[in-house]
């Protein structure tokens, strides 16, 4: 038998290298468990690293679109915006992920402290469950992504056959314009060039004061038109019914101011004396009612007319304002003179007397422009004023006042009206103003000049300017002005649609009759008779004054290019 000793010496030899082997057992599954986290750590650094270059480069994405104009996407753009959303989408779920994972490795790590083999069984099959469900969600997430890309994708490509589609039908429709403007080119005769209305031009829808210059050169070229016999003959009626309302409206202020008897009306008129403050109340009247009205008319014919009348407030054409304003004062002279010869010697005489504008516009070129006029224009000149005196009513007695006021204001007002058309080619040239804007400007000065002459005239008081009107003819005053507005208003219309048919440089020609057509309105209508000696007066007047419209038109035709030949 073995000693006691001996065994126990045996047993603890045998305990000793059961513990040892034990140990080492334990120490290698340790270090596998150690190997395999450290690979699946430096395995997520690797994936943490990829994922935030692919955040940063997503990001650098994103500035680069954010960089780009604002405006319709082209399907490139489009579909970089999808992948934009998608990484951010990804970037996200990859934030979200790599929080999870540093947490269950967290408490993998604190769970792993025991050295034993059941923890590092368990700790490895966390990791590996945790790294399926990774990876379980980001096929998913992928799939989710891929399927809104593909739906983003079709409903680009149905937007872009769309645009296709449109595209092609506005090819197809610009071809068809163009061949048919080929085609009208083709057959249409040659084109001939109008100019558009001139501050001058629309001067003729005062009264009595036709067209006898313009100055298409001073304003914005024209378009051009091409102009049928159909067209002209239009133009040409319009001009000749715009002469005949300022005709009609020369005897209508006669009718307000004299006691005449009228066509169908018997004895009729002379609701107020024809003195100098009726002459400014008819014109404040006249004008608080045609004002409003011209700014309809004017929308109607000239819609920018708002922004042109806002423009002169710039600073760049206000300091041209002053113009604007004497032009405006010179007119309502003017007007104020002439009504006040309307009222002292018949309608178609001071009609007649007016007519001398178109020669102090010739005088006033050679002193101020230099433009030293033509043998033809010296010789009309001359022989307007000899047909003025010929017309001058001297049967009523040389010493009568009335008459000599109202030669004197009949010649007063053409001179007026003379500075006038200078001053509004002056204000052409530096504002480059359309005429529509134009006559607001002069009207509203007009109203304000004559309310404040009837208001300073009753505050003084001026006897020479203070109205009298009858209580009995209030009514009747202001439906006569109202006429006078309604009809100044239909002259502008039917003058700026002659115009535009005919072109501004024969419309003077046309309106040169209105002295002839004044006298027979007024012969036929409220019987004004003149002497034979009067009547060839007003033929002399008339005649000179049309050839000076046609000379005017020769220069102006000669400096335009001559038109293609057809």
């Amino acid at each position: 038998m073995v000693p006691q000793d001996d065994r126990s010496e045996d047993w603890g030899e045998d305990n000793a290298n059961a513990a040892e082997d034990m140990l080492r057992t334990v120490t290698q599954e340790l270090q596998s468990i150690k190997d395999n986290w450290l690979a699946d750590i430096n395995n997520l650094r690797g994936e943490k690293s990829r994922l935030q270059a692919e955040i940063e480069q997503m990001r650098s994405t994103q500035q680069q679109l954010k960089s780009q104009p604002s405006g319709v996407l082209t399907q490139t753009t489009q579909g970089d915006q999808q992948q934009v959303w998608a990484q951010q989408l990804a970037q996200i779920l990859a934030n979200h992920l790599q929080e999870r994972l540093r947490q269950q490795l967290s408490q993998s790590t604190g769970e792993a402290a025991p050295p034993s083999a059941a923890t590092s069984g368990e700790s490895t099959e966390n990791t590996y469950r945790i790294l399926s469900s990774v990876d379980s969600t980001l096929s998913t997430t992928l799939k989710a992504l891929q399927q809104d890309v593909s739906s983003y994708q079709s409903a680009l490509a149905q937007q872009l056959g769309r645009m296709q589609t449109l595209e092609q039908q506005g090819e197809a429709i610009l071809e068809a314009l163009v061949s048919r403007l080929k085609n009208q080119l083709k057959t249409a005769p040659a084109p001939r060039p109008i100019t558009i209305d001139t501050p001058q031009a629309v001067a003729a829808s005062l009264p009595g004061t036709p067209v006898v210059e313009t100055t298409p050169e001073q304003v914005a070229p024209p378009p051009q038109l091409i102009i049928g016999r159909p067209t002209l003959n239009r133009g040409f009626w319009l001009i000749v019914m715009s002469s005949l309302v300022l005709a009609f409206q020369n005897v209508v202020t006669r009718i307000i101011l004299v006691k005449k008897p009228v066509f169908l009306l018997g004895s009729f008129g002379g609701f107020v004396q024809p003195t100098a403050g009726n002459a400014l109340l008819i014109l404040l009247m006249r004008m608080t009612i045609e004002l409003p009205l011209l700014f309809f008319v004017a929308l109607w014919l000239y819609p920018r007319a708002w922004r042109d009348l806002r423009q002169l407030l710039n600073k760049s054409r206000r300091k041209f304002f002053g113009w604007l304003l004497l032009s405006g004062l010179t007119l309502f002279l003017s007007q104020f003179c002439f009504y006040i010869a309307l009222g002292n010697i018949p309608t178609g005489v001071a009609t007649t007397i007016f007519f001398i504008y178109p020669t102090a516009i010739i005088l006033l070129d050679w002193q101020l422009f230099g433009s030293r006029p033509s043998l033809s224009l010296t010789l009309a000149t001359m022989s307007i004023y000899l047909g003025v005196f010929l017309s001058l009513p001297f049967q009523q007695g040389i010493k009568d006042a009335n008459l000599w006021l109202g030669i004197t204001t009949a010649f007063a007002s053409g001179i007026c009206l003379a500075l006038y058309v200078i001053l509004s080619r002056v204000c052409a040239q530096k504002l480059k103003l359309h005429p529509l804007p134009f006559r607001i400007v002069d009207c509203t000065t007009i109203l304000v000049l004559s309310a404040l002459s009837v208001q300073i005239a009753n505050i003084i008081p001026l006897k020479i300017l203070v109205s009298n009107v009858p209580p009995n003819m209030w009514n009747a005053l202001w439906i006569a002005t109202g006429i006078l507005a309604v009809a100044t208003l239909l002259g502008l219309v039917l003058n700026h649609f002659g115009l535009r048919q005919i072109g501004s440089p024969i419309a003077p020609m046309i309106g040169a009759v209105v002295p002839a057509v004044t006298t027979f309105l007024a012969w036929a209508l409220i019987g004004e008779f003149l002497l034979p000696v009067q009547g060839i007066g007003i033929a002399l007047v008339t005649f000179w004054v049309l050839g000076i419209s046609a000379e005017n038109v020769q220069r102006m035709m000669a400096k335009k290019p001559a038109p293609a030949n057809r």
